[in-house]
């Protein structure tokens, strides 16, 4: 055998082992069709692989999905009539439409960690036909109704809910204020503190990822509140354009936010200037 006819075989050898490589990595990853005669394990198995290929399907490179509570369902049936359950279940007769909430986190190139609960729907066929953000901010226990004041997660949220619709609305701004050549990637999210104003009585508590210690029993008859998140990032852009920022994101109890530089957030100002620039001017 010449040196050309062991360089061929050589290289079908190799072409070979890639192709056999890629095909176990293919079942690896492949997620067969939803099977409704599946017993109830297998369909919650593969309700979590579905939704886990959905959003790592979403992500960008080297971000890495991690999920945290799989929580409350509920499935409604093909005569209309709703099922709920207040954790985690997946019913062993078919359904029309599934809903689930799940919370899981997305850690970037950069190690930062970001915070999400989603709402998620699935038709009988098993395909994903909503997916939107759970802690949405509105008010569902009435209190405003009878009190006439906005209250908003300010008020009714632990500090994982807190934390997670912050994030939100702070991922909404800085994209919102994005041209479409431009990128955000999130650096740290350095503080969560939540503001209270009752008369002339004001107080602060900085908080952190958790569902144990509820943030409404802190200083719970305020006038004023806001949700303060101290946030670095960056802005990538074209042509190796490059922006750092340090800020601090002031949110209203209606979930309006305004964007400060933390330089100029951590200047000493009376009284008067501090209460404008924490609870007053939201656009």
């Amino acid at each position: 055998m010449n040196n050309s006819d062991k360089f061929i075989l050589f290289s079908i050898i190799v072409i070979i082992g890639l192709l056999i490589i890629w095909g176990v990595s293919f079942q690896k990853d492949y997620l067969p069709e939803f099977n409704p005669n599946a017993s109830e394990e297998q369909k919650t198995n593969w309700i979590k692989a579905k939704t886990k290929e959905y959003i790592k399907n979403n992500l960008y490179n080297n971000e890495e999905y991690i999920a945290l509570k799989w929580e409350g369902s509920g499935y409604t049936d093909d005569l209309g009539h709703t099922t709920t359950y207040s954790a985690f279940h997946i019913p062993s007769v078919e359904w029309n439409t599934l809903r689930l909430s799940h919370t899981f986190k997305i850690i970037n190139k950069k190690g930062c960690e970001s915070h999400y609960c989603k709402h998620i729907e699935f038709d009988k066929k098993g395909n994903i036909t909503n997916f939107v953000n759970r802690i949405d901010g509105e008010d569902y226990t009435g209190i405003e109704q009878i009190t006439g004041m906005i209250q908003g997660p300010l008020r009714n949220s632990n500090n994982e809910e807190l934390i997670i619709w912050g994030e939100d609305i702070v991922r909404k701004h800085i994209s919102e204020n994005l041209n479409n050549s431009q990128k955000y990637i999130p650096i740290e999210w350095t503080l969560y503190t939540k503001l209270t104003l009752e008369r002339k009585v004001f107080d602060a508590l900085d908080f952190t990822f958790s569902s144990i210690k509820q943030v409404a029993d802190f200083h719970p008859n305020w006038i004023h509140a806001a949700l303060c998140i101290e946030h670095k990032y960056i802005i990538e852009g074209r042509d190796g354009y490059k922006q750092t920022k340090h800020s601090v994101f002031i949110i209203s109890p209606k979930g309006k936010v305004k964007e400060v530089s933390y330089g100029y957030f951590s200047i000493s100002k009376s009284a008067e200037e501090q209460y404008k620039l924490l609870f007053t001017n939201f656009y």
